[in-house]
């Protein structure tokens, strides 16, 4: 028997396209927040000026993957040559190596002074031909600040005009990197930034049915009224956090073999999170919650972001397993 994909329980279930909370990023699923829009907004104003560093930085699942996925969707190729960077702690020629194979120009084994000479001819040619080219490192707090300023000094060859564009996605440290002193010239770069938060309480339930509308979703299930502030309140409206509340939501409906989601299906779901063993990497309460319970409560959600893409795969591979004996038993 071939080997193939195995659905999330609840999509046929709901009459569903696809899982329309997968924790993988997907510019299908970008969502139009107030957030987003504005960051959208300054990516844009940042390219129109052509040069210089575009700043956006976000805490942890704040969907900024899937902002940049949408913005590279939206470029014109013709008029655009753009490769994406993941960083680690990478030297400085570390970094440009990657940057070249990035851009498919073959480096060999040179030293630096070759690679920098390759890069600038790319850039050169590719400007020429009216094509103007970017460069985008994401999770850039990863970086040593040697290799920032090794950034910042490809950004302008001399002669060539402003032949690189660069756009950095970090999290909210590399604030704390571009505003110290040693940064003075890197910020002088800095054309646009902007700072990536949350969705508001009003926005949660759009999010939530815009993602199920991208999965072909019809009404079912359906939603009660105050259902959304509740996944508003244990999740502090982080998109990640309200994607794997929804997704272990939806599993609970499939399971019990219900068709209508309500507040208390949100509060029991976040118990079940809740009686999970707890870690101590711990950051902010979740919205409404307080004292020690707030605690206890953000403690715990924590757990999910490492615990439900595990038991997702492991229910996935039970239905896989039933499949096959279901299969046989013909």
């Amino acid at each position: 028997m071939k080997w193939q994909a195995v659905p999330i329980m609840y999509e046929q279930f709901f009459g569903l396209g696809f899982s329309p909370f997968q924790l993988m990023p997907d510019p299908r699923f970008y969502f139009s927040s107030t957030g987003h829009s504005r960051a959208l907004a300054h990516l844009t104003y940042g390219l129109a000026q052509g040069d210089g560093f575009i700043v956006i930085t976000g805490d942890v699942g704040t969907g900024k993957t899937t902002l940049i996925d949408h913005l590279l969707t939206q470029l014109d190729p013709t008029g655009y040559v753009a490769a994406r960077i993941v960083t680690s702690q990478l030297s400085p020629n570390g970094l440009l190596r990657m940057i070249l194979n990035a851009f498919n120009i073959r480096c060999g084994a040179g030293d630096k002074a070759g690679m920098l000479h390759q890069f600038e001819e790319f850039c050169r040619q590719t400007r020429s031909a009216g094509v103007r080219v970017l460069l985008i490192i994401d999770e850039v707090q990863n970086l040593p600040f040697a290799t920032l300023e090794e950034l910042r000094m490809l950004s302008n060859f001399p002669g060539s005009g402003a032949p690189l564009q660069t756009c950095l996605i970090g999290q909210p440290q590399f604030l704390e990197v571009i505003r110290s002193s040693r940064a003075r010239q890197l910020r002088q770069r800095i054309c646009t930034s902007y700072h990536l938060g949350v969705l508001e309480e009003s926005e949660v339930g759009a999010y939530v049915q815009h993602r199920l509308r991208i999965a072909s979703w019809s009404g079912d299930p359906s939603f009660d009224e105050d259902v959304f502030s509740a996944i508003s309140t244990y999740t502090n409206g982080v998109p990640r956090r309200i994607n794997l509340l929804c997704s272990r939501l939806l599993l609970r409906s499939y399971l019990n073999e219900t068709h209508r989601i309500c507040r208390a299906d949100v509060c029991e779901v976040a118990e079940e999170w809740l009686s999970e063993p707890s870690t101590s990497y711990a950051d902010d309460a979740p919205v409404g919650v307080a004292g020690k319970r707030g605690q206890e409560i953000t403690q715990r959600l924590n757990v999910v972001e490492r615990t439900l893409a595990r038991q997702e795969n492991a229910l996935n591979q039970v239905l896989a397993d039933l499949q096959r004996y279901a299969h046989v038993r013909q």
